[in-house]
């Protein structure tokens, strides 16, 4: 069993893995100094759950306010880990969520959709009072 709880900072998002419920969440701002350093060992975590168990459902939701071009990099590696367990049969729900005035993060999870076949991303926008 895998379980990752990281606090976010004023850099970097907040992420949970639970392997035993299926569920990965992303939340926050990424910009980090060195975003490769920072997201390695959580992709590497994936990627052996994804590799020892293939687990039949997997939720993830993403709720990223604001993300550079290197936690990009970090995110596009996830999802090709994503949908190659996916191409597997695991059953993957992506749920991208993102302010509804923030058309950029919006604009890249149709990027997402349009990119991996196999993910089923649903885009979900939310607002704040």
């Amino acid at each position: 069993m895998i379980k990752l709880n990281i606090a976010a900072t004023r850099s970097t998002p907040a992420i949970r893995l639970d392997s035993e419920t299926g569920q990965i969440g992303i939340a926050g701002e990424s910009y980090p100094e060195n975003a490769a350093a920072f997201y390695q060992p959580v992709l590497r975590d994936i990627e052996t759950w994804l590799e020892t168990a293939t687990p039949g459902r997997l939720d993830v939701c993403f709720e990223l306010l604001y993300y550079n071009s290197s936690s990009s990099k970090a995110i596009m590696n996830l999802m090709d880990l994503l949908e190659a367990a996916a191409g597997k049969g695991c059953s993957i729900t992506v749920h991208w969520r993102f302010h509804e005035e923030n058309d950029i993060i919006r604009e890249s999870g149709e990027e997402f959709q349009e990119d991996y076949e196999t993910l089923h991303i649903e885009l979900e926008a939310f607002t704040t009072d």
